[in-house]
């Protein structure tokens, strides 16, 4: 399931709030309920960081890979508990 959420950096290298948008893959596999042997596992793989008010201009590789060194673990965490929700 692909999944987009924007988040609101307060800080981040000096600047003000702003805001970006996260576009991510969520993947879910095993379940010991259909006989597989692997349980149940998800795991976000995220696609691309995006500027949503430049019309949805893509980040650069060097500001993206900064974003993700610093908030990577947060943006998985909520686009999997979002993609979560959405699958229920």
């Amino acid at each position: 399931m692909i999944i987009q959420r924007e988040f609101t950096i307060e800080e981040f290298k000096g600047t003000n709030e702003f805001v970006v948008s996260v576009e991510a893959e969520i993947i879910t596999g095993g379940s010991n309920s259909h006989g597989s042997d692997e349980p149940e596992w998800i795991e976000c793989d995220i696609r691309g960081i995006y500027n949503p008010r430049r019309y949805c201009k893509k980040l650069s590789e060097t500001l993206t890979e900064a974003l993700l060194h610093e908030y990577g673990e947060w943006f998985e965490d909520c686009l999997i508990e979002e993609g979560e929700d959405a699958c229920d």
